[in-house]
């Protein structure tokens, strides 16, 4: 693997800028996984705007990615269970073989991922606004080697990808939704449990006026009640909790 230097990091960043899809965004990814000295890449995020499947980039081999999806391994992949809750990153070579079913199954991926070339890596999580999250997985078929500057940089890759990755496929698309400021109130006290009544003495305004605010937020939201109106709110960043 090669030296990192932090001037590769705004290079990344320049290539990054102005990609339009998917397919220029996996090519990219690829060039900058080989200049970074990695044989294979993936990267895979959740974008709780689009409501709809992991988003995923990636150079692994083909017939192991088609092994893994026909197995479900990501019920026991090991960095997956580690990105979705952990912010840190995971050296492949620290994921423990415990002695229970979970932990032999993970061994057992792992071993089987080496023998299609994925024997190191590092995995770095990702976690955006509001449900964002993902991650990205760099990996070689030789050990790797980090110096002191390695994993800050991989870390901020990692996010410059996710936010490149997010602006094509997400983009302006629910620009629409976003809320006015009493709107968002609205819906902040609503999650607290306030009523329209106890919502309306709060702000200084009449009921009906709160009960119009919180139909316009659920409309924007797109759901058909407030309880949903306040969990895609702040699934998409649009509103923060008390």
């Amino acid at each position: 693997m090669h030296d990192f230097k932090i001037e590769q990091y705004f290079e990344i960043v320049d290539r990054l800028q102005g990609l339009n899809s998917l397919g220029e965004i996996r090519a990219q990814c690829g060039k900058i996984s080989e200049s970074l000295g990695f044989d294979h890449y993936i990267f895979g995020s959740f974008f709780p705007q689009t409501m709809g499947d992991i988003v995923t980039v990636d150079g692994f081999p083909s017939e192991w990615r088609a092994q893994y999806q026909q197995a479900n391994y990501i019920d026991v992949d090991p960095t997956v269970l580690h990105c979705m809750v952990e912010t840190s990153p995971l050296l492949w070579r620290e994921i423990k073989r415990e002695k229970t079913p979970s932990g032999k199954a993970a061994s057992a991926l792992m071993e089987e991922a080496a023998s299609y070339g994925l024997r190191d890596g590092i995995s770095m999580p990702v976690h955006g606004a509001g449900a964002e999250a993902g991650m990205i997985s760099f990996v070689s078929n030789n050990p790797l080697q980090f110096n002191e500057i390695s994993l800050p940089l991989i870390r901020m890759v990692s996010q410059s990808v996710h936010e490149q990755l997010k602006h094509v496929t997400v983009g302006q698309k629910f620009s629409d939704s976003d809320l006015t400021g009493r709107e968002g109130e609205c819906l902040k006290w609503t999650a607290v449990g306030k009523t329209s009544w106890e919502i309306s003495k709060i702000l200084g305004v009449s009921e009906s006026t709160v009960i119009f605010h919180l139909k316009n937020a659920i409309k924007k939201m797109g759901v058909s009640n407030r309880p949903q109106a306040v969990a895609k709110a702040v699934a998409l960043a649009k509103i923060k909790l008390f």
